[in-house]
């Protein structure tokens, strides 16, 4: 099963990961940033919002390829955590246990209405979410996505979990969504098995934390 993964999915290693052990070591490169680095001190930096070394737990390492842990995201999680249309983002991505579980954060600042706007639509596209069938690497990939039960974060917010089926190996994909004042952060916690989404319940709660717009 281990080599399933490794050769069709490149990201989750099955040996070795409980389904529930969720524990983080110096990232060796920084998380990636778009947007002006150089905005005025009352607009945001996302890129100095994200989670760091000190709010992590031990055991967790910096993902220095992202896109492979995205690859392995139902389109509906791609789209909602999406801020292309955002003034300045950031994100980054971290793993535990060498490929399980891993974590990957994004943070996006927006103008006026448009951070509700981006909110309401992630909302309407997951809300559409709910049987899922796409391929990863020529490898079929189905299940479920339904809303979640998850303490009230920001001005608002809204928590799912994607219980997927791998050439039969599970796996689970919490995400919420969130938006503080302008600025809407979107975390996805996936692990092999069901894990805990008191994980995510505990970084989100510490991701807001350090948003300047709390």
């Amino acid at each position: 099963m281990k080599a399933f993964l490794v050769g069709a999915v490149a990201l989750v290693v099955l040996a070795g990961c409980s389904s529930g052990k969720d524990t983080y070591t110096p990232p060796p490169t920084q998380p990636t940033d778009s947007g002006s680095s150089a905005a005025s001190p009352a607009v945001p930096v996302p890129r100095k919002e994200l989670l760091g070394l000190a709010d992590l737990p031990t055991g967790w390492t910096v993902d220095n390829k992202p896109d492979d842990a995205q690859k392995l995201l139902p389109p509906c999680y791609k789209s909602a955590m999406s801020t292309k249309d955002a003034k300045a983002s950031a994100s980054a991505g971290f793993l535990a246990g060498g490929t399980s579980p891993f974590l990957i954060e994004s943070i996006g600042y927006y103008t006026g209405a448009a951070a509700a706007a981006k909110l309401a639509s992630a909302s309407k596209t997951l809300g559409h979410c709910q049987d899922l069938s796409y391929v990863v690497k020529k490898v079929k990939i189905t299940g479920t996505v339904s809303a979640t039960s998850f303490p009230g974060l920001g001005d608002e917010s809204r928590a799912y979990t994607a219980t997927l089926s791998l050439g039969g190996a599970p796996v689970t994909l919490y995400l919420v969504v969130l938006r503080s004042k302008t600025q809407v952060v979107s975390m996805c916690y996936g692990v092999v098995g069901t894990g805990s989404i008191l994980v995510l319940q505990q970084l989100a709660n510490t991701a807001v934390n350090n948003l300047s717009t709390k």
